[in-house]
């Protein structure tokens, strides 16, 4: 005797063949999902290969750091309870960052110290370079050198540095605040150097400098946000072609600001355009009691004078970490 379904069971039966054959296609769809793309690769130098001819064939290049930080000692600047490094030179590595403003990849090269990153965390200076120069300014001028030797003397500390392309139109053509060079660096080159390298977060293990537009932009940023750097300096910085607002103007900022960085290092060449203006800005300071120092050496605008200044003005920003 064969038994009729009643509608109710039929339908119930036909949804669960629904369901099994709409599961059995999903399963078929959706069972592996495609694979992420894979992520920008960031331009490294290889062992031994210069990063780019414009460093001046000095050994720049080398494999590339670790993009994890170690762990760190809270408070630890790297500097003591630690084997002895072995390694005579640091090395400059290319990476880049995302513009947050300007859509595109900006370079940035890094010196890393000798042994990095054995020792923990590292303070950092930041370096700002000329127009219409880049990226390669600083190591054009030897400031690795430098910094190598003066590690090996005990005259520096190990330390990191991050040498940025300032990108236009905001290097040119901003002044500060939203929208201007300043909210690049804040808000999208420092995060990223924090999140790739053993860099210190702390203010009094920070500095920034920059050399003529560079140096503009290293004052503006350091006197706006004197809580993040602790130490700031201007080589030859091109105050006198700076048309700023005045909430932006360095020397509007060092004479009202309430706080300033504790480190000041300001210096130009004697018959340097920059040089009346470099000296205002100190008399700024010295009226209002400021701890800074001002420095002129024998030239004009131009790299033969920040040669002569880059040693003295990287001692004193540093000589406290």
């Amino acid at each position: 005797m064969r038994l009729l379904q009643s509608p109710a069971r039929s339908l119930r039966s036909n949804r669960v063949v629904l369901i099994a054959t709409l599961l059995s296609l999903a399963s078929c769809t959706f069972g592996k999902l495609p694979a992420e793309p894979p992520l920008r690769a960031v331009p490294t130098a290889s062992p031994g290969a210069n990063v780019d001819p414009g460093l001046d064939n000095r050994g720049v290049g080398s494999p590339p750091a670790s993009t994890q930080a170690p762990a760190v000692t809270p408070g630890s600047t790297g500097q003591t309870g630690f084997p002895a490094c072995e390694e005579a030179s640091g090395r400059v590595e290319r990476t880049e960052y995302s513009s947050q403003l300007l859509g595109e990849y900006i370079p940035v090269l890094v010196y890393l110290p000798p042994c990095y990153p054995d020792r923990g965390e590292y303070p950092v200076l930041f370096l700002l370079h000329g127009k219409p120069q880049d990226e390669k300014h600083w190591t054009i001028l030897g400031v690795d050198q430098f910094v190598d030797e003066r590690i090996q003397t005990g005259e520096l500390a190990e330390l990191v540095l991050v040498m940025p392309q300032q990108p236009e139109p905001l290097f040119s053509q901003t002044d500060g605040g939203p929208g201007s060079y300043e909210g690049e660096f804040l808000s999208a080159l420092v995060p990223v150097i924090e999140s790739r390298y053993a860099i210190s977060t702390r203010p009094e293990a920070r500095s920034i400098a920059g050399i003529s537009r560079g140096g503009v932009w290293a004052l503006e940023i350091a006197f706006t946000h004197p809580e993040a750097f602790d130490g700031v300096g201007g080589l030859s910085p091109a105050l006198e072609v700076n048309d700023a607002r005045l909430a932006y103007d360095p020397i509007e900022l060092a004479a009202s600001k309430d706080e300033l960085p504790e480190h000041i290092f300001l210096a130009s060449g004697d018959v340097d355009s920059s040089a009346a203006e470099t000296q205002r800005l100190h008399a700024v300071l010295t009226e209002r009691g400021a701890a800074h120092r001002y420095t002129t050496v024998p030239g004009g605008h131009e790299g033969a004078t920040w040669e002569q200044l880059i040693g003295e003005m990287l001692v004193y920003l540093t000589s406290h970490w």
